[in-house]
Parts: C-alpha cells; structure tokens; sequence
C-alpha cells in the first residue's frame, strides 16, 4: 500500500478514513493523530493491517513478530507502522519515541532496546499494548 501522511490539522473525516484504509482501531488511530500533532515533523502510515500470509512472508525474511504476537493481524490492527518525512537519525527516532509514549502508545511493539542509545529495534512500530 502507498504510504499516507498523517495531517496534523486533520478534521473528523481525515481520521475516519485512514483508520477505515488501514484497517486500524480506532484509538490508535486517534492515537497516532495525538502524535502528529506533537512532534515536530511530518509522520506517514506505512503499514496497519496485515493478512497472515504477509505477516507470515516478513516473519521468513526476519522481519515480522511472530502470528500470536503481531498487533498487525487482529482486525482492526492495534499495531501501525509510521515513518517521518525527514532523514532519520537517532534524535529523530528519539524523539518521535517520546511522543508516542507521551501519546500512550507502545513504542517499538516490545522489540529488543539498544542499551546505548534506548531505541527499540522496531523503532517505527507503534501499538496499544501487547496481545493478550
């Protein structure tokens, strides 16, 4: 799927309708604006929903979490993955990271932390909380 901005000055309608295109719940979808509209550059959707196939595709490229743990998968997804419009460097992971935290997301979907710099592995993941 073409990756969408997320408006920071979205109305009602804005927000329906990536969270109808996406696929994902609607607090994180409500979430997810929250976060557009604290930081200070512009964010896109890359991923929401996943098929099981697809999951199961990145999980043999070794880039998927495993199918009982994927928020990608539950429909609606209550995981995303987002990507800002700028270089991406590790302040710029940083911040965006406190911002979803601040937005009460998880960030990095629970994904091993660089113990130098506190940047999960999957730093674009955002989700509303792990699986039960």
């Amino acid at each position: 799927m073409i990756p969408q901005r997320v408006a920071p000055d979205a109305d009602d309608f804005a927000e329906c309708e990536l969270i109808s295109r996406w696929r994902i719940s609607n607090e994180l979808g409500r979430k997810i604006f929250q976060v557009a509209r604290t930081l200070p550059f512009e964010i896109q959707i890359i991923s929401g929903w996943r098929s099981l196939e697809h999951q199961q595709e990145l999980i043999d490229q070794g880039k998927g979490a495993p199918l009982e743990r994927s928020t990608h998968v539950t429909c609606p997804a209550t995981g995303a993955d987002l990507w800002p419009t700028l270089a991406i460097t590790d302040v710029v992971k940083a911040v965006f990271g406190e911002n979803v935290v601040r937005a009460g997301l998880r960030w990095g979907g629970g994904s091993t932390v660089d113990p130098q710099t506190g940047i999960p592995w999957d730093w674009n993941h955002v989700d509303t909380g792990p699986r039960p």
